[in-house]
């Protein structure tokens, strides 16, 4: 095969001839030819003919238009130890999701669409996630009574608690099925893993009863094949939480002395499809494109406090800070 460049003169325009020897079989031409399932290609048109909704924070907003994958819906993982704010992270975005555009001539900032949230650790309170539906939108229409509008927003919430890792991956691979039985006319806006690593142990133990060996598929990593066939077929946000581990690296020099996660999903992301299934796999996980948002230290772990976020793309040097308070009533994000 000889490729050759040429570049128009007139127009600037640069375009290549690739010429193929006599001895080149079907296979090589084929071979030359990028390619995507059908599927992928409606979930990129839609993706640039109508963006992704907007999380209604600046911060986050401006980081992702500078960041993310252009093809999909954003990757976000959400790192920090107990008690630093991860879940109402997660309440803030699953109510972004469920809530109306707008009511009454007034834009609410919601997507209108249906969450999908994965509870993993029990942890996921359906009467707080209530209560910061409750104060978002009656902020924005302090004048009415939001109860049915709030009722309308939580039959768009759907949460399951998986037991296992294998039985979240299991859920998760026939979430299109569930979605078009029980939800048909909704899009499907975000799927939330509250607690996404709540099994390693579980895992790992299983692991070492069994044996398994190096190359043997692991149940999370099952999850996160399941996770990509999702983005590559519905342009959704995806969020994940789960707590973080200290290392030697450190964040930005503006936050000096604030430990950054050791285990980040970018990598294991990467390597997942392969490893799932070598003979059938074609979907990837960019690691530029998934966004981690790392909790800074809080003084205090009482109601109502302060709590902030550095949000940092992988092997991306250019960060944002988000900052936010929790109320009794519910949970703001600048």
């Amino acid at each position: 095969m000889i490729e050759s460049r040429f570049k128009n003169g007139g127009t600037g325009t640069t375009f290549t001839i690739i010429t193929m020897s006599a001895s080149s079989s079907a296979d090589d031409i084929l071979a030359q030819i990028p390619s995507e399932s059908l599927q992928q290609l409606l979930v990129s048109v839609a993706h640039k003919i109508k963006p992704p909704p907007l999380t209604t924070i600046a911060s986050l907003d401006s980081y992702l238009a500078t960041v993310a994958n252009p093809d999909t819906g954003p990757l976000i993982s959400v790192h920090g130890p107990s008690s630093s704010g991860k879940t109402h992270l997660l309440y803030y975005l699953a109510a972004t999701c469920v809530m109306p555009t707008s009511h009454s001539a007034r834009a609410l900032g919601g997507w209108s669409k249906a969450a999908f949230i994965f509870d993993l650790d029990g942890h996921f309170q359906l009467t707080r996630f209530r209560q910061v539906l409750i104060d978002r939108i009656q902020r924005a229409l302090p004048a009415l009574d939001v109860t049915k509008i709030v009722e309308r927003c939580l039959t768009n919430t759907h949460i399951f608690q998986p037991l296992s890792s294998d039985h979240l991956a299991a859920t998760l691979m026939h979430l299109p099925r569930y979605h078009e039985k029980h939800c048909p006319d909704i899009d499907l806006g975000m799927v939330c893993i509250h607690s996404i690593n709540a099994f390693t142990w579980i895992d790992r133990f299983t692991a070492e009863q069994l044996g398994s060996s190096s190359t043997t598929k692991t149940p999370m990593q099952n999850v996160l094949y399941s996770l990509e066939r999702l983005r590559s077929r519905y342009d959704m946000c995806v969020v994940l939480t789960d707590w973080g581990l200290p290392q030697q690296q450190q964040v930005p020099s503006v936050f000096n002395n604030v430990p950054c996660p050791s285990n980040t999903f970018a990598s294991t992301l990467a390597q997942a499809p392969d490893e799932f299934n070598p003979t059938q796999s074609t979907f990837t996980i960019p690691v530029p494109h998934q966004v981690i948002l790392t909790a800074l230290p809080t003084m205090t772990y009482t109601i109502p406090r302060q709590v902030r976020w550095i949000a940092q793309a992988s092997d991306h040097p250019q960060t944002s800070t988000l900052a936010g308070h929790i109320t009794e009533d519910g949970v703001i994000i600048e």
